[in-house]
């Protein structure tokens, strides 16, 4: 289990220097408020009293504001056939509010994984410091290894490619491996509330489509997303 000391890092408020900060490194975009994240920028120093306020507030009742959890849709061609549906990839854009919350989180998570030593050591993606080299060359390593031995082996590798990986992950299997890797309590009603109640609508053009409840999924544009599905595979070495 955990350290305490280590949990405890989850509920400990952010001051406005650290929103500042955190604001400096976010990449440019914009949600359907239409608020970029340039213009974040330019007036975080002016609104980051309120609004670490107001993140102290969603980290200490695991409440996250509804507006922050609406997506907005951009369909985006992936290959020459433009007229399959297919063949377009779905862009989800959160507001830029969003994101800060979002970076103030996995920044208390991954701390939180990293100090735990949670994450499996083979996993190599949405990770810093990793690199898709490095399980090519831990196979060709061990490939190596057995093929010199005095009675050589031979190495056999099943590939498998997750469709949509992020698309189909369960809230419900997601959170009780939030649980049973110590993320309890109030930081795991944060994670609950955090993927309950989402919605999307589809933007193409100057058309927009009704919202949609989303039931499933972690959003894999987000800045939360990837590392939630970290853990929600960490066990597939076992």
């Amino acid at each position: 289990m955990p350290n305490p000391v280590l949990h405890s890092m989850f509920l400990e408020p952010v001051t406005p220097s650290t929103i500042i900060e955190t604001t400096r490194k976010l990449k440019s975009s914009f949600g359907h408020d239409r608020i970029s994240s340039k213009i974040l920028k330019y007036y975080i120093n002016i609104i980051a009293v309120p609004f670490t306020y107001i993140i102290n507030r969603s980290l200490a009742t695991g409440l996250v504001p509804g507006k922050l959890k609406l997506a907005k849709v951009i369909p985006i061609s992936k290959s020459a056939d433009s007229s399959q549906i297919k063949n377009y990839r779905p862009i989800r854009l959160l507001p830029v509010f969003s994101k800060l919350l979002e970076k103030i989180m996995y920044n208390k998570l991954i701390s939180f994984l990293n100090a735990n030593n949670i994450l499996y050591k083979h996993q190599y993606g949405f990770r810093s410091r990793h690199s898709t080299i490095d399980p090519i060359m831990h196979l060709l390593n061990y490939c190596a290894y057995t093929s010199n031995k005095i009675n050589p082996e031979y190495t056999l590798a099943t590939l498998c490619d997750l469709s949509k990986a992020f698309d189909v992950i369960s809230h419900k299997i997601l959170l009780q491996k939030l649980n049973n890797y110590g993320i309890c309590g109030i930081p795991n009603k944060w994670f609950q509330n955090y993927l309950s109640d989402r919605s999307q609508y589809v933007e193409l053009g100057n058309s927009k489509s009704s919202l949609r409840e989303i039931k499933c999924l972690v959003p894999q544009v987000s800045i939360l997303g990837p590392l939630l599905y970290l853990i929600y595979v960490n066990d597939i070495g076992k």
